[in-house]
C-alpha cells in the first residue's frame, strides 16, 4: 500500500514515482508480465501523487507525469484502484486547474478511465 511510501508532509518521493514510471514503461512493452502486487503498488503510488497539492512548477510536473502514466496503465490495472469514484472525481477536479499541462494530463487520463470503467465514469461525470 502507498502508506509505506509516504514521507514527511505526505509527499511521495520522486525516486518512488520514477520507479513506478519505469514499471509502467516495462508494462507497455508487454514483454514481461508485471506481478500483481507490483502493479497494485504502482497504481497506488501514482494515485497518491495525484492527491498532492501543487505549490511549485516541480509539483505540477510531478503530478502531470503521474497522471500521464496512470492513463497508460489504467485499462490494464484498473482493478487495483481501491476507490474508482474518488479517483474520477480527483481527475475531474484536476481538469479544472489553472495549469495547462496538468489539465491536459488529467483530461486524457479521465478518458482512459472512461474506457476502463465506463459505468463508474458515467455515474461520476
Amino acid at each position: 500500500s502507498t502508506a509505506n511510501t509516504h514521507v514527511r508532509g505526505g509527499k511521495i518521493p520522486l525516486s518512488v514515482l520514477l520507479g513506478a514510471i519505469v514499471i509502467c514503461i516495462i508494462h507497455s512493452f508487454k514483454r514481461n508480465e508485471i506481478e500483481e502486487v507490483v502493479a497494485e503498488s504502482v497504481v497506488n503510488t501514482l494515485i497518491a501523487v495525484l492527491m498532492e497539492k501543487v505549490h511549485t512548477n516541480s509539483d505540477m510536473i510531478k503530478i502531470s507525469l503521474s497522471c500521464d502514466y496512470l492513463g497508460k496503465v489504467i485499462i490494464s490495472w484498473f482493478r487495483f484502484v481501491d476507490d474508482v469514484e474518488y479517483l474520477l472525481k480527483t481527475l475531474l477536479d484536476l481538469t479544472n486547474c489553472d495549469h495547462y499541462l496538468l489539465k491536459k494530463s488529467a483530461s486524457s487520463t479521465l478518458l482512459q478511465c472512461g474506457v476502463a470503467v465506463p459505468q463508474s465514469f458515467i455515474k461520476t461525470t
